[in-house]
């Protein structure tokens, strides 16, 4: 492994605190990206896109599942329905708006 590779390795265990016990890191990254060009198409009334196999997959969504669509300060952001992540965001929802003033206040 070059300075270069050990340099990196031991920078990413310390920003994932991992312990460093030896100096021969091994890190095995797989990265793999799915990108998906979806056609939004018209459906009855409304608008509607139709997933491929593989985003359905790695959504683990099938027909009838609910989906989210996220805005992300990267863009649009769709995951599969979390019903935990909803209860989360109304609770959220709901203590913005009882302190919707404070909140304004200390955004000054």
């Amino acid at each position: 492994m070059s300075q270069a590779q050990q340099a990196v390795a031991v920078a990413l265990a310390f920003m994932l605190r991992l312990p460093i016990a030896t100096t021969d890191i091994i890190i095995d990254v797989k990265l793999e990206v799915l990108m998906v060009t979806l056609t939004v198409r018209r459906i009855g009334s409304s608008l509607g896109v139709i997933l491929p196999r593989e985003a359905a997959q790695t959504l683990n969504v099938g027909e009838g599942d609910r989906l989210i669509l996220t805005e992300t300060p990267e863009g649009m952001k769709l995951t599969a329905y979390d019903a935990d992540f909803e209860l989360q965001i109304r609770a959220a929802e709901k203590c913005i708006h009882r302190y919707r003033n404070a909140l304004r206040e200390l955004a000054k």
